[in-house]
């Protein structure tokens, strides 16, 4: 294969002989050089590390090299600079790190050797996790706060046009060094995978399957500052951590490699593949197809482009029968439907001849933001001949014998190159050489689905044309409602279309098995196929049995993918299925009490207080302190806020999901004051979430949803839970000791009314007293044995004996060692106020 993609251009017409030469499975190293960086700073109590204030203590580079193992590069190298002044002892000396130490005497000879280091290994990619507040970022704004120059230094240009600042405004989130590229880790993972959290330690639990402590600034600092000096490993191995695991998570999603393929396949620079939307790697791609033919695109100012036409045609998507489906129902979807129908009918600018209402072959008629002018004689000799295709919406084009499309020839090559690439793929053992094509035929595979985008792009697109967006859209849609047709009036397959949704049909079969329904989908996506022109083709994507059908683009079944699956995946779309468990007990069972009994279950431990804090978080990106209008409830914009009062470093950045939980309060406060961030619920176990708010609000809504198709109402399910709400005071209670857990006045022993007391007065009384002791006792053991435990899997995960230190809030075991504290406190505070009778009997709690 051509690495830069010149076998999409034409070359020749024989797409046989171009696409056979991409299965040639060559992968060369991309000798790209990549620079990881993080900082250690001292900071001020418990803010966060600011440059103009906070000096560097000690910096921390991580060098990776892409090249054959036996070149003379290192693969990897990593160095620690450290800020400290001349001693008998180097105490990281005696730290078993197989790293490279190097010790100065002051920041600004540790900046100085920031410019060596990148001056040594002229890295092409400078990147750490976080960037905008460490990592790069604080580098090299903590060297303009010295009035050290170093950006213009390590840009690769001469000294006239070096520039002086990384950032040229504050809502530039990557920055920029000229001649390098410079990269936010966190930034590229949103675009990667959909997490609810893109934090470091949630990425590398979700990417790695690691879980990693978190530790604050100050904390960090602490044991950098301890006067034994024998807790400095662990903000250096915390550090080392970052690095390496930073690399780790871009080689696991291949995002360097796959970003070079997909430069060299499109023909752009390696950061425009980043940066750059769909309609450029089009252009990039249709501009060299087009430039052998003498052909040159049209480039329309916005006046133009606003003077264009509207579009006219939407695709098909029709309401479907909502209801709950026991019997097998197929999903078909057209395999790259809008591709395949400019392929097959000849649809490109190049091709077209105007709406027939326009033509009158005297003056120029309106075409797309241009005019265009056809002789009436060349016209006329074409329509005679039948080599002019019209559209649905009586827009014309000539066929492929009097002209081949632009757009339909590079599409037919696009595809024809990604089959050849997956057939090669198939054959290959070498895991380096299957990524790398992996990642062409994942390139392949987007460029022709967002070929169609380029000539709808109506508002911002480069060369927008409606006549040929409103004709793929209205030729997919005929396509479709053929479709559709064919299966209502064959009596052969017995089967009924429940709903359509622009390439794809849901397909009922009344009374049928599931192996049935495969072979009638098999028959319908042959009998589709053979009723239109290559490459058309439908495919039989699934089966659902059972299914809910709540609306358009809402629904969630079992789904079977093949006829001798034995286990189903529950596949849910545009549904926020919450109780999911509750949905597959339906499915699984048909058994409404089943179902009922799961939702309950769920509803009481979220009444009782059971219920993981996590399970309750909502996440949203944070918009910026320019994002919001004023006034807006937003709560990621009130928590910034509230942050940032406090220290206007802590800011979350902009894009970072940001997360929170309702909790309890006054009644008739607003929603968004009640919202509470992870770090704020751990100082206060004490928080309590807004149960009624959650039941009602969040968790029924979503399943009310679909039960209600079966004639259910679970909101009765919340009421006969018996819920009182607790009131949550704004300000704390200044009651001490058990006031501040016993909510109810409830008997600690039997959970009985209690006059305000620990135990009732039946417990209380002096045959139930042991008793009641005991019980006590046997609490207070299993409460103590339980936070152990979590302390120990927290040990084992930290390394050492300071692991209470750990603030990592997407880990489930800090939740579940400070609800262990939490309960442990309460039985404490229970045994000191018991009444004098246990006292008197001397019980050895």
């Amino acid at each position: 294969m051509q690495p830069d993609g010149s076998f999409l251009c034409f070359g020749s017409n024989d797409v046989r002989a171009d696409s056979s030469s991409i299965e040639a499975p060559t992968v060369d190293a991309n000798f790209l050089t990549v620079m990881v960086a993080e900082v250690h700073t001292s900071v001020r109590e418990d803010f966060n590390p600011d440059p103009a204030i906070d000096p560097i203590e000690i910096l921390f580079v991580t060098v990776t090299n892409d090249c054959p193992p036996e070149h003379r590069l290192q693969k990897t190298v990593t160095k620690i600079i450290v800020v400290e002044k001349t001693t008998p002892v180097r105490y990281l000396d005696r730290c078993i790190f197989n790293v490279d130490v190097t010790y100065v005497d002051n920041e600004s000879v540790l900046l100085e050797k920031v410019l060596e280091l990148v001056m040594t290994h002229d890295p092409d990619i400078m990147c750490g996790y976080e960037i905008e507040m460490g990592s790069w970022g604080y580098i090299l704004e903590r060297a303009q706060v010295l009035g050290l120059e170093i950006v213009k230094e390590v840009s690769r240009i001469t000294e006239k046009y070096r520039q002086k600042r990384w950032r040229g405004e504050e809502n530039d989130f990557e920055g920029r060094i000229i001649g390098r590229i410079m990269l936010n880790v966190w930034r590229l993972f949103r675009h990667e995978i959909a997490l609810s959290s893109y934090s470091f330690e949630n990425c590398m639990y979700e990417v790695l399957k690691e879980r990693v402590p978190t530790y604050s600034y100050a904390q960090l600092g602490r044991w950098w500052r301890d006067e034994t000096r024998l807790l400095r490993w662990i903000p250096v191995e915390h550090y080392l951590t970052r690095l390496s695991g930073t690399v780790r998570m871009l080689e696991k999603l291949d995002i360097i490699n796959r970003t070079s393929e997909l430069a060299r396949l499109f023909g752009l620079q390696w950061w425009e593949v980043l940066s750059r939307g769909s309609q450029f790697r089009v252009e990039s791609l249709m501009l060299r197809a087009a430039r052998p033919l003498n052909l040159v695109a049209l480039s329309p100012t916005v006046k133009q482009r606003a003077a264009m036409r509207a579009p006219e045609c939407l695709p098909l998507i029709f309401e479907p029968e909502s209801r709950f489906y026991t019997d097998p129902v197929i999903v078909l979807d057209f395999q790259s439907l809008y591709p395949s129908m400019m392929i097959a009918y000849n649809y490109c600018f190049s091709t077209c001849i105007g709406r027939v209402q326009n033509i009158n072959g005297e003056s120029d008629y309106e075409f797309g933001a241009w005019r265009l002018k056809i002789p009436k004689a060349k016209l006329e000799a074409l329509v005679k001949k039948g080599l002019v295709h019209w559209s649905p919406v009586g827009v014309g084009f000539v066929k492929s014998s009097v002209r081949r499309g632009v757009l339909p020839a590079l599409l037919r090559r696009i595809l024809a190159a990604r089959q050849a690439v997956k057939k090669n793929m198939k054959a290959q053992t070498d895991e380096a050489v299957k990524k790398a094509m992996h990642s062409r035929q994942l390139g392949l595979k987007l460029i022709a689905n967002v070929t169609y985008g380029y000539t709808a792009a109506n508002f911002s697109g480069r060369m927008p044309c409606v006549e040929v967006g409103d004709s793929v859209v209205s030729k997919g849609r005929e396509t479709l409602e053929r479709a559709i047709k064919m299966v209502r009036d064959s009596t052969q397959w017995n089967a009924k279309v429940i709903y359509g949704d622009t390439d794809s049909m849901f397909v009922l079969v009344p009374g049928g098995t599931r192996a049935e329904a495969f072979e009638i989908g098999q028959q319908i996506a042959d009998a589709v196929t053979a009723d239109n022109p290559s490459p058309v083709a439908l495919k039989l994507e699934k089966v659902y049995q059972p299914c809910i059908l709540q609306t358009k683009k809402r629904y969630v079944g079992y789904m079977y993918e093949t006829p001798d699956q034995e286990k189903p995946v529950y596949e849910a779309k545009g549904i926020e299925t919450l109780l999911q468990r509750a949905l597959c007990e339906l499915f699984e069972t048909g058994d409404m009490s089943r179902v009922k009994r799961s939702v309950m279950a769920t509803l009481s431990r979220l009444a009782d207080g059971s219920l993981p804090p996590q399970e309750l978080f909502f996440t949203r990106e944070y918009h910026g302190p320019a994002g919001y209008r004023p006034g807006a409830s937003a709560p990621p914009n009130e928590i910034a806020k509230r942050l940032v009062s406090h220290d206007r470093r802590s800011a979350p950045r902009t894009g970072w999901r940001v997360a929170w939980q309702v909790t309890a309060g006054a009644p008739g406060a607003a929603l968004v004051r009640l919202a509470r961030t992870p770090a704020e619920l751990t100082r206060d176990p004490t928080l309590q979430p807004h149960k009624a708010y959650y039941a009602a609000r969040v968790l029924l809504p979503p399943l009310h949803r679909c039960l209600s198709l079966l004639g259910v109402d679970v909101f009765k399910w919340w009421s006969e839970i018996g819920y009182t709400r607790e009131v949550q005071q704004n300000e704390p209670s200044r009651a001490g000791g058990i006031a501040r857990y016993m909510w109810r006045a409830r008997c600690a022993v039997c959970a009985g009314r209690s006059a305000r007391a620990a135990v009732c007065e039946a417990c209380a009384a002096p045959r139930a007293a042991p008793r009641a002791a005991a019980t006590l006792g046997l609490r207070l053991a299993r409460a103590t044995h339980h936070l152990h435990s979590c302390q120990a899997i927290c040990a084992s995960c930290s390394g050492h004996n300071q692991s209470l230190e750990c603030e990592n809030t997407e880990c489930p075991v800090l939740w579940r060692r400070i609800a262990a504290q939490h309960k442990l406190t309460q039985i404490q505070d229970i045994v000191t106020h018991l009444p004098p009778i246990f006292t008197k009997e001397s019980f050895d709690f």
